[in-house]
Protein backbone atom coordinates (compact mmCIF):
# COMPACT_ATOMS: atom_id res chain seq x y z
CA UNK A 1 0.00 0.00 0.00
CA UNK A 2 1.20 3.50 -0.78
CA UNK A 3 1.09 5.43 2.49
CA UNK A 4 2.74 8.39 4.19
CA UNK A 5 5.93 6.35 4.74
CA UNK A 6 6.57 5.61 1.08
CA UNK A 7 4.44 8.20 -0.72
CA UNK A 8 7.34 10.49 -1.58
CA UNK A 9 9.61 7.65 -2.74
CA UNK A 10 6.82 6.40 -4.96
CA UNK A 11 6.10 9.88 -6.30
CA UNK A 12 9.78 10.41 -7.11
CA UNK A 13 9.92 7.11 -9.02
CA UNK A 14 6.83 8.06 -11.02
CA UNK A 15 8.28 11.48 -11.80
CA UNK A 16 11.56 9.94 -12.98
CA UNK A 17 9.65 7.54 -15.20
CA UNK A 18 7.62 10.36 -16.74
CA UNK A 19 10.89 12.14 -17.48
CA UNK A 20 12.25 9.09 -19.28
CA UNK A 21 14.19 7.20 -16.58
CA UNK A 22 12.65 3.76 -16.03
CA UNK A 23 12.39 2.67 -12.39
CA UNK A 24 11.25 -0.87 -11.41
CA UNK A 25 9.09 0.39 -8.54
CA UNK A 26 7.20 -2.92 -8.35
CA UNK A 27 8.75 -6.30 -9.16
CA UNK A 28 6.62 -9.44 -9.29
CA UNK A 29 8.81 -12.49 -8.85
CA UNK A 30 7.20 -15.69 -10.09
CA UNK A 31 9.23 -17.91 -7.81
CA UNK A 32 7.93 -21.22 -9.11
CA UNK A 33 5.50 -22.67 -11.65
CA UNK A 34 4.82 -25.56 -9.26
CA UNK A 35 1.41 -25.64 -7.60
CA UNK A 36 -0.41 -27.93 -5.18
CA UNK A 37 -3.66 -27.42 -7.15
CA UNK A 38 -4.67 -27.88 -10.79
CA UNK A 39 -7.16 -25.06 -11.29
CA UNK A 40 -9.31 -25.47 -14.38
CA UNK A 41 -8.54 -22.19 -16.16
CA UNK A 42 -4.89 -21.73 -15.13
CA UNK A 43 -2.19 -23.04 -17.42
CA UNK A 44 0.80 -21.72 -15.50
CA UNK A 45 1.30 -25.08 -13.79
CA UNK A 46 1.96 -26.51 -17.27
CA UNK A 47 5.13 -24.44 -17.65
CA UNK A 48 8.43 -26.10 -16.80
CA UNK A 49 11.34 -24.07 -15.45
CA UNK A 50 14.33 -24.23 -13.14
CA UNK A 51 14.04 -22.05 -10.04
CA UNK A 52 16.53 -19.59 -8.62
CA UNK A 53 18.19 -20.47 -5.34
CA UNK A 54 17.64 -18.53 -2.14
CA UNK A 55 20.95 -16.69 -2.51
CA UNK A 56 20.25 -15.85 -6.16
CA UNK A 57 16.90 -14.35 -5.21
CA UNK A 58 18.48 -12.31 -2.43
CA UNK A 59 21.07 -10.99 -4.88
CA UNK A 60 18.25 -10.01 -7.24
CA UNK A 61 16.43 -8.21 -4.42
CA UNK A 62 19.55 -6.25 -3.53
CA UNK A 63 20.10 -5.25 -7.16
CA UNK A 64 16.51 -4.13 -7.66
CA UNK A 65 16.55 -2.26 -4.36
CA UNK A 66 19.44 -0.18 -5.73
CA UNK A 67 17.36 0.49 -8.86
CA UNK A 68 14.51 1.87 -6.74
CA UNK A 69 12.23 -1.13 -6.12
CA UNK A 70 9.84 -0.63 -3.23
CA UNK A 71 7.23 -3.37 -3.74
CA UNK A 72 8.32 -7.01 -4.14
CA UNK A 73 5.74 -9.62 -5.10
CA UNK A 74 6.11 -13.32 -4.39
CA UNK A 75 4.04 -15.17 -6.98
CA UNK A 76 3.65 -18.60 -8.55
CA UNK A 77 2.42 -21.27 -9.15
CA UNK A 78 2.09 -21.48 -5.40
CA UNK A 79 4.90 -19.53 -3.69
CA UNK A 80 4.18 -21.09 -0.29
CA UNK A 81 5.61 -24.35 -1.68
CA UNK A 82 9.07 -22.76 -1.48
CA UNK A 83 10.74 -23.89 1.79
CA UNK A 84 12.62 -20.57 1.92
CA UNK A 85 9.51 -18.38 1.69
CA UNK A 86 9.81 -17.05 5.26
CA UNK A 87 13.50 -16.23 4.79
CA UNK A 88 12.82 -14.35 1.56
CA UNK A 89 9.87 -12.39 2.98
CA UNK A 90 12.00 -11.36 5.95
CA UNK A 91 14.92 -10.40 3.69
CA UNK A 92 12.72 -8.18 1.51
CA UNK A 93 11.31 -6.60 4.66
CA UNK A 94 14.83 -6.00 6.03
CA UNK A 95 15.68 -4.08 2.84
CA UNK A 96 12.79 -1.71 3.47
CA UNK A 97 10.68 -3.22 0.69
CA UNK A 98 6.95 -3.91 0.95
CA UNK A 99 6.67 -7.67 0.21
CA UNK A 100 3.32 -9.08 -0.90
CA UNK A 101 2.30 -12.60 -1.82
CA UNK A 102 -0.24 -14.13 -4.23
CA UNK A 103 -1.48 -17.54 -3.10
CA UNK A 104 -4.34 -19.96 -3.63
CA UNK A 105 -4.85 -19.79 0.12
CA UNK A 106 -4.80 -23.50 0.90
CA UNK A 107 -1.44 -23.46 2.72
CA UNK A 108 -1.85 -20.13 4.51
CA UNK A 109 -3.15 -21.50 7.83
CA UNK A 110 -0.20 -23.88 8.27
CA UNK A 111 2.31 -21.28 7.04
CA UNK A 112 0.88 -18.30 8.94
CA UNK A 113 4.03 -17.79 11.04
CA UNK A 114 6.05 -17.42 7.82
CA UNK A 115 3.92 -14.40 6.87
CA UNK A 116 4.71 -12.22 9.88
CA UNK A 117 6.49 -9.55 7.81
CA UNK A 118 4.28 -9.68 4.73
CA UNK A 119 2.66 -6.41 3.68
CA UNK A 120 -0.31 -7.90 1.84
CA UNK A 121 -1.74 -11.31 0.96
CA UNK A 122 -3.75 -11.84 -2.23
CA UNK A 123 -5.71 -15.06 -2.12
CA UNK A 124 -8.03 -16.59 -4.70
CA UNK A 125 -11.74 -17.23 -4.16
CA UNK A 126 -13.93 -18.27 -7.09
CA UNK A 127 -17.30 -18.43 -5.40
CA UNK A 128 -19.25 -20.38 -2.79
CA UNK A 129 -17.99 -23.84 -1.84
CA UNK A 130 -19.41 -25.89 -4.70
CA UNK A 131 -18.16 -23.46 -7.36
CA UNK A 132 -14.74 -22.86 -5.80
CA UNK A 133 -14.10 -26.58 -5.33
CA UNK A 134 -15.31 -27.42 -8.84
CA UNK A 135 -12.46 -25.22 -10.12
CA UNK A 136 -9.76 -25.96 -7.54
CA UNK A 137 -10.56 -29.38 -6.10
CA UNK A 138 -12.68 -30.77 -3.27
CA UNK A 139 -11.95 -29.38 0.20
CA UNK A 140 -10.01 -26.33 -0.93
CA UNK A 141 -12.78 -23.83 -0.16
CA UNK A 142 -12.61 -24.76 3.54
CA UNK A 143 -8.80 -24.55 3.51
CA UNK A 144 -8.99 -21.07 1.98
CA UNK A 145 -11.44 -19.89 4.65
CA UNK A 146 -9.15 -21.32 7.34
CA UNK A 147 -6.37 -19.24 5.81
CA UNK A 148 -8.55 -16.11 5.81
CA UNK A 149 -9.39 -16.65 9.48
CA UNK A 150 -5.68 -17.03 10.34
CA UNK A 151 -4.78 -13.86 8.43
CA UNK A 152 -7.57 -11.92 10.12
CA UNK A 153 -6.37 -13.09 13.54
CA UNK A 154 -2.86 -11.85 12.72
CA UNK A 155 -4.31 -8.59 11.30
CA UNK A 156 -2.57 -9.09 7.95
CA UNK A 157 -4.23 -7.14 5.10
CA UNK A 158 -5.92 -9.41 2.57
CA UNK A 159 -7.21 -9.07 -0.98
CA UNK A 160 -9.68 -11.69 -2.09
CA UNK A 161 -9.09 -12.11 -5.83
CA UNK A 162 -11.97 -13.43 -7.92
CA UNK A 163 -11.69 -14.34 -11.58
CA UNK A 164 -15.07 -13.67 -13.21
CA UNK A 165 -16.11 -16.62 -15.39
CA UNK A 166 -19.30 -18.22 -16.66
CA UNK A 167 -19.45 -20.58 -13.68
CA UNK A 168 -19.55 -17.89 -10.99
CA UNK A 169 -20.91 -14.81 -12.74
CA UNK A 170 -24.36 -15.25 -11.17
CA UNK A 171 -22.98 -16.00 -7.68
CA UNK A 172 -20.64 -13.08 -7.06
CA UNK A 173 -22.95 -11.67 -4.40
CA UNK A 174 -21.96 -14.66 -2.26
CA UNK A 175 -18.27 -13.83 -2.62
CA UNK A 176 -19.08 -10.23 -1.65
CA UNK A 177 -20.66 -11.56 1.56
CA UNK A 178 -17.51 -13.57 2.36
CA UNK A 179 -15.32 -10.49 1.80
CA UNK A 180 -17.46 -8.56 4.30
CA UNK A 181 -17.47 -11.42 6.81
CA UNK A 182 -13.68 -11.68 6.83
CA UNK A 183 -13.14 -7.93 6.41
CA UNK A 184 -11.15 -8.36 3.19
CA UNK A 185 -10.65 -6.12 0.20
CA UNK A 186 -12.15 -7.69 -2.93
CA UNK A 187 -10.53 -7.50 -6.36
CA UNK A 188 -12.07 -8.90 -9.54
CA UNK A 189 -10.98 -9.43 -13.12
CA UNK A 190 -12.44 -11.41 -16.04
CA UNK A 191 -10.99 -14.75 -17.06
CA UNK A 192 -8.23 -14.32 -19.62
CA UNK A 193 -6.47 -16.77 -21.90
CA UNK A 194 -2.74 -16.44 -21.21
CA UNK A 195 0.30 -17.92 -22.91
CA UNK A 196 0.81 -20.63 -20.33
CA UNK A 197 -2.64 -22.08 -21.03
CA UNK A 198 -1.50 -24.47 -23.75
CA UNK A 199 -4.55 -26.66 -23.12
CA UNK A 200 -6.90 -23.77 -23.91
CA UNK A 201 -9.06 -24.41 -20.84
CA UNK A 202 -9.68 -20.75 -20.09
CA UNK A 203 -11.73 -20.35 -23.27
CA UNK A 204 -14.32 -22.74 -21.86
CA UNK A 205 -14.93 -20.36 -18.96
CA UNK A 206 -15.22 -17.09 -20.87
CA UNK A 207 -18.60 -15.43 -20.23
CA UNK A 208 -20.60 -13.70 -22.95
CA UNK A 209 -20.10 -9.92 -23.31
CA UNK A 210 -23.67 -9.19 -22.19
CA UNK A 211 -23.07 -11.23 -19.02
CA UNK A 212 -19.96 -9.19 -18.21
CA UNK A 213 -21.76 -5.90 -18.79
CA UNK A 214 -24.62 -6.95 -16.53
CA UNK A 215 -22.40 -8.03 -13.66
CA UNK A 216 -20.16 -4.96 -13.99
CA UNK A 217 -23.20 -2.71 -13.72
CA UNK A 218 -24.02 -4.50 -10.48
CA UNK A 219 -20.42 -4.18 -9.23
CA UNK A 220 -20.44 -0.44 -9.90
CA UNK A 221 -23.58 -0.05 -7.79
CA UNK A 222 -21.96 -2.11 -5.03
CA UNK A 223 -18.72 -0.15 -5.31
CA UNK A 224 -20.53 3.12 -4.63
CA UNK A 225 -22.12 1.86 -1.41
CA UNK A 226 -20.63 3.01 1.93
CA UNK A 227 -18.00 0.61 3.30
CA UNK A 228 -17.79 -1.34 0.04
CA UNK A 229 -15.06 -3.99 0.00
CA UNK A 230 -14.56 -3.78 -3.78
CA UNK A 231 -11.00 -2.57 -4.38
CA UNK A 232 -11.24 -2.13 -8.15
CA UNK A 233 -11.56 1.47 -9.30
CA UNK A 234 -14.67 2.63 -11.11
CA UNK A 235 -12.43 3.34 -14.11
CA UNK A 236 -11.29 -0.28 -14.23
CA UNK A 237 -14.83 -1.60 -13.94
CA UNK A 238 -15.92 0.63 -16.81
CA UNK A 239 -12.97 -0.63 -18.89
CA UNK A 240 -13.90 -4.30 -18.57
CA UNK A 241 -17.39 -3.64 -19.87
CA UNK A 242 -15.79 -3.96 -23.30
CA UNK A 243 -14.74 -7.59 -22.66
CA UNK A 244 -13.48 -9.56 -24.52
CA UNK A 245 -11.95 -6.65 -26.49
CA UNK A 246 -8.86 -5.38 -24.69
CA UNK A 247 -8.91 -1.72 -23.58
CA UNK A 248 -6.76 0.81 -25.42
CA UNK A 249 -4.59 1.90 -22.53
CA UNK A 250 -0.90 2.82 -22.70
CA UNK A 251 1.00 0.23 -20.67
CA UNK A 252 3.64 1.26 -18.12
CA UNK A 253 5.34 -2.14 -17.95
CA UNK A 254 9.12 -1.60 -17.87
CA UNK A 255 8.64 2.07 -17.04
CA UNK A 256 7.51 1.33 -13.46
CA UNK A 257 7.06 -2.41 -13.03
CA UNK A 258 8.37 -5.73 -14.30
CA UNK A 259 8.37 -9.48 -13.72
CA UNK A 260 11.13 -11.95 -12.85
CA UNK A 261 10.52 -15.52 -14.03
CA UNK A 262 11.45 -18.57 -11.92
CA UNK A 263 14.66 -19.04 -13.90
CA UNK A 264 15.70 -15.38 -13.67
CA UNK A 265 14.52 -13.73 -16.89
CA UNK A 266 13.31 -10.14 -16.54
CA UNK A 267 10.05 -9.57 -18.42
CA UNK A 268 7.61 -6.68 -18.70
CA UNK A 269 4.71 -8.71 -17.31
CA UNK A 270 3.50 -12.23 -16.51
CA UNK A 271 1.74 -12.50 -19.86
CA UNK A 272 5.16 -12.85 -21.52
CA UNK A 273 6.03 -16.03 -19.63
CA UNK A 274 5.85 -19.19 -21.70
CA UNK A 275 7.74 -22.45 -22.09
CA UNK A 276 10.64 -20.77 -23.90
CA UNK A 277 11.60 -17.21 -23.09
CA UNK A 278 12.55 -15.56 -26.40
CA UNK A 279 14.86 -12.60 -27.08
CA UNK A 280 15.02 -9.70 -26.38
CA UNK A 281 14.41 -10.71 -22.77
CA UNK A 282 17.54 -11.41 -20.76
CA UNK A 283 18.42 -13.35 -17.66
CA UNK A 284 19.55 -11.36 -14.64
CA UNK A 285 21.64 -14.34 -13.61
CA UNK A 286 23.62 -14.15 -16.85
CA UNK A 287 23.62 -10.47 -17.79
CA UNK A 288 23.13 -8.76 -14.43
CA UNK A 289 19.81 -7.41 -13.16
CA UNK A 290 20.25 -3.83 -14.34
CA UNK A 291 21.11 -4.88 -17.89
CA UNK A 292 18.27 -7.41 -17.97
CA UNK A 293 15.79 -4.74 -16.84
CA UNK A 294 17.11 -2.22 -19.37
CA UNK A 295 16.73 -4.80 -22.17
CA UNK A 296 12.93 -4.94 -21.82
CA UNK A 297 11.45 -3.30 -24.94
CA UNK A 298 9.03 -0.40 -24.82
CA UNK A 299 5.58 -1.79 -24.00
CA UNK A 300 3.57 1.42 -24.19
CA UNK A 301 1.75 0.24 -27.32
CA UNK A 302 0.66 -3.10 -25.83
CA UNK A 303 -3.09 -3.57 -25.34
CA UNK A 304 -3.28 -7.24 -24.46
CA UNK A 305 -4.69 -7.88 -20.99
CA UNK A 306 -7.38 -7.32 -18.39
CA UNK A 307 -5.10 -7.97 -15.42
CA UNK A 308 -6.15 -5.54 -12.72
CA UNK A 309 -2.66 -5.54 -11.19
CA UNK A 310 -1.41 -3.77 -14.33
CA UNK A 311 -4.47 -1.89 -15.52
CA UNK A 312 -5.08 -0.03 -12.24
CA UNK A 313 -1.55 1.40 -12.45
CA UNK A 314 -2.01 2.25 -16.12
CA UNK A 315 -5.32 4.03 -15.56
CA UNK A 316 -3.82 6.27 -12.88
CA UNK A 317 -0.57 6.96 -14.71
CA UNK A 318 -2.24 7.71 -18.03
CA UNK A 319 -4.26 10.50 -16.38
CA UNK A 320 -1.78 11.84 -13.80
CA UNK A 321 -3.32 15.28 -13.39
CA UNK A 322 -6.91 14.12 -12.90
CA UNK A 323 -5.70 11.29 -10.62
CA UNK A 324 -3.25 13.29 -8.51
CA UNK A 325 -5.55 14.54 -5.77
CA UNK A 326 -7.34 11.18 -5.51
CA UNK A 327 -4.02 9.37 -5.06
CA UNK A 328 -2.80 11.87 -2.46
CA UNK A 329 -6.06 11.61 -0.53
CA UNK A 330 -6.03 7.82 -0.58
CA UNK A 331 -2.37 7.55 0.44
CA UNK A 332 -2.28 10.19 3.16
CA UNK A 333 -5.85 10.62 4.43
CA UNK A 334 -8.33 7.80 3.76
CA UNK A 335 -5.69 5.02 3.71
CA UNK A 336 -7.32 3.40 0.69
CA UNK A 337 -5.49 1.76 -2.20
CA UNK A 338 -4.07 4.52 -4.35
CA UNK A 339 -6.25 3.80 -7.41
CA UNK A 340 -9.58 3.72 -5.57
CA UNK A 341 -12.38 6.19 -6.27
Amino acid sequence: MIDSKNFFKTSLAVLKSMLGKNVPLKVSHYMTHRCNLACQFCGRRLLQSPEMTTDEIKTAMLAFKKMGTLFWGLNGGEPLLRPDIKELINFAHSLGMKPFISTNGTLVAQKIDDLKNINLVLTSLDGPEEIHDSIRGAGNFKKTLEGLAALREKKIPVFLVTVIHKGNIDRLNEVAAIAKKYDCFWELQPVTVHRGDTEGNAKKYMPAPNQIKKVVDWLIVEKKKPNSKIANSLQYLEQIKGYPDFPRQKCWAKKLFCVVSPDGFVLPCAEMMNSKTPPPYRSGLTHGWQEAFNAIPDMSGCHACFYSCYMEYNLVLNSPFSSFFRVVKNALVTKKWFWEN
